[in-house]
């Protein structure tokens, strides 16, 4: 499961300025390279993973800020 955690985070760092801009503002999972489902919250990402049959515990869920957004945690 780490492995195919660390191969998602790969791909999405290869990829985020392709996603930034299909998914901006947005929470995403990611399952096997490719986004599968996207939401304004991570709880709706979660119903709609869950609702295809799969288990979000098993993929990546991120927020994709837009653009020039800066988020201070």
């Amino acid at each position: 499961m780490l492995q195919k955690a660390e191969k998602d985070n790969g791909w999405l760092q290869r990829n985020f300025e392709r996603v930034r801009e299909e998914h901006p503002n947005k929470f995403i999972a990611i399952d096997d390279e490719k986004v599968i489902a996207e939401g304004s919250g991570s709880s709706e990402v979660i119903e709609k993973v869950e609702k295809m049959g799969k288990n979000p515990s098993n993929m990546l869920i991120e927020f994709i800020p837009e653009k020039g957004l800066i988020l201070i945690l």
